[in-house]
């Protein structure tokens, strides 16, 4: 009998990993705070019939929650969707996004994902300027260009190299004899015509 209890709660277990999560919603926190005390309360009944003898269910952390999901995070960013975005998703926190970009194994691909979703965001700037209609308001206008300024911004946030406007070439000025005495030169005659 007591067998059978032991399978019958890990069969619940197991339903709780199956159910469907409702995501993007405070709905979807509540159901997982629910789903995880339904837990709770199973490794508690269990490890009280069983004495010493304990199930192994350990709760994920967010860490490897994201890591467990690392292509479908990458994709995401590749899609131009923001952080608050994949951790509504993945019911995470922002820092733990922020880490899994920045520090985790999947930094180098979801830096690249981001850096490509450059393509993304300026292609959401011409839609939104080739989606104002003909007979369109004056704020429906502005509105449109508004949006389109504001994705060539996240662009060129994303990948400065190929689409900021204020990417500057830097030159290299060598520092010799000859220009030292050309600027000299220069300065005198400047103070001297004031």
């Amino acid at each position: 009998m007591f067998q059978i209890e032991i399978k019958k709660l890990l069969d619940l277990n197991k339903l709780l990993d199956n159910i469907p999560r409702v995501e993007n919603t405070m709905l979807g926190i509540i159901q997982l705070e629910i789903f995880e005390n339904i837990r709770h309360k199973i490794i508690a009944t269990s490890q009280r019939r069983r004495g010493n003898q304990t199930i192994e269910m350990k709760k994920k952390t967010q860490k490897e929650i994201l890591s467990d999901n690392a292509d479908a995070v990458i994709e995401m960013l590749e899609n131009d969707f923001n952080y608050r975005q994949i951790a509504k998703k993945f019911l995470v926190d922002l820092a733990s996004v922020s880490d899994f970009v920045n520090n985790s194994e999947h930094s180098a691909r979801a830096r690249q994902a981001i850096s490509n979703s450059a393509d993304t965001a300026f292609d959401k700037a011409e839609d939104a300027i080739l989606d104002i209609s003909d007979d369109a308001t004056q704020a429906a206008v502005a509105r449109q260009r508004e949006l389109a300024h504001h994705y060539r911004k996240k662009a060129a946030v994303k990948n400065k190299n190929k689409f900021s406007e204020n990417h500057r070439v830097q030159a290299e000025i060598k520092d010799t004899s000859a220009t030292s005495s050309w600027l000299g030169e220069v300065l005198s005659e400047i103070d001297n015509n004031k």
